[in-house]
């Protein structure tokens, strides 16, 4: 079945689309589609980014996504998707990625609510190491938010949506640099149309880091108006409001990354690591029991969370515990009878002697 590119300018399952079949329909944001296909001549499954064929005659909107296309191959980071190429087929641009099964952190806490530092942490701090990355290299995100970082199967972290991206020697899209970015997500010199730079980021991820310890955004209105001044005008919330034993020191963290001079924001995502390591043990990459043994901590404040049976939480979150220890009893047991043997043996030898 070959594409069909008049077909509301969208692909189809089971249809091709230069190099790759698609399989799989993925999610859509506001200028394209994301589909998993099959690329039919490595035998591998990768993610399609496909811009909206009515939008292809929008040059501010081509050119934004070749933007991503560009910035995301300048990085090559373990926390950071991978692409595979640009391409335009049929009248269709879209870029091939890497794919990443598992959910995103915005899905991850809307299920189960607000994470504890010891699991929160580790998964920030990958998020950390993605965003220094692409600093590194000249990259300001600009559209930080949870919904844009993955987390896999195993564990590990990737960073998607380089959409808006600033790289270095691009012309600005002049037509859309008032509010870039998504409001809820956005500092206040986003919204005032200024420009950004890395400390724009680091208020993104005061947000990501909030969310992550609280299921909430410390703002919250009715219209984009009204969230885009609070953003500007109104002091965050404390996150201990909504998560009491969140510890000072990542309080104090959250609520410097959300300063509203950016000045008084950390300098960079360096700062903001050290800031929250102290008392800490050092932040390293998640395992798989980070994800497998989610421990939410209970939330005094509305969270935009589903409740959930608290002891089945409990149960959730304590079953690897148990596990462990369940394991090391057996362990002890069968080194208490080797022992019990071996004196035995000896008073029996004792005895033929």
């Amino acid at each position: 079945m070959s594409f069909c590119p008049l077909l509301r300018g969208a692909p189809l399952i089971g249809s091709v689309l230069g190099n790759y079949r698609i399989t799989q329909k993925l999610g859509q944001g506001g200028v394209g589609e994301v589909w998993k296909a099959l690329d039919l001549s490595l035998d591998r499954e990768v993610a399609l980014k496909v811009l909206r064929r009515e939008l292809a005659a929008v040059p501010d909107l081509v050119a934004r996504f070749r933007t991503e296309a560009l910035a995301l191959a300048r990085l090559n980071h373990p926390n950071v998707a991978t692409i595979h190429g640009f391409h335009t087929a049929r009248e269709t641009t879209f870029i091939v990625m890497e794919y990443i099964p598992g959910q995103t952190l915005d899905a991850l806490v809307r299920s189960f609510g607000p994470m504890r530092c010891a699991r929160a942490l580790p998964l920030f701090a990958q998020v950390l190491d993605a965003i220094g990355h692409a600093h590194e290299h000249g990259l300001v995100h600009r559209d930080l938010k949870a919904s844009n970082v993955m987390l896999s199967h195993l564990g590990a972290v990737k960073m998607l949506d380089f959409g808006i991206a600033r790289v270095p020697g691009s012309a600005h899209l002049t037509k859309d640099t008032h509010s870039v970015g998504t409001p809820a997500w956005m500092a206040p010199e986003q919204i005032r149309g200024e420009e950004v730079c890395v400390r724009t980021d680091v208020y993104a991820l005061g947000l990501l880091l909030y969310w992550l310890v609280t299921a909430r955004l410390p703002f919250a209105a009715q219209s984009h108006f009204e969230l885009e001044r609070a953003h500007v005008e109104e002091p965050p919330p404390s996150p201990r409001q909504f998560a009491p034993d969140l510890p000072e020191p990542v309080e104090r963290a959250i609520l410097r990354a959300l300063s509203k001079p950016r000045i008084e924001r950390f300098a960079n995502v360096g700062e903001l690591r050290g800031a929250l390591g102290e008392g800490f043990a050092p932040l390293s990459f998640a395992t798989a029991e980070h994800t497998q043994a989610y421990e939410p901590h209970p939330s005094p404040g509305p969270t935009l969370v589903l409740p959930r049976d608290d002891d089945e939480d409990e149960a959730r979150a304590g079953a690897p515990v148990r596990r462990r220890w369940l394991l090391a009893g057996a362990a002890l047991a069968m080194l208490a009878i080797a022992v019990a043997a071996g004196v035995a043996s000896r008073r029996a030898a004792d005895v033929e002697i």
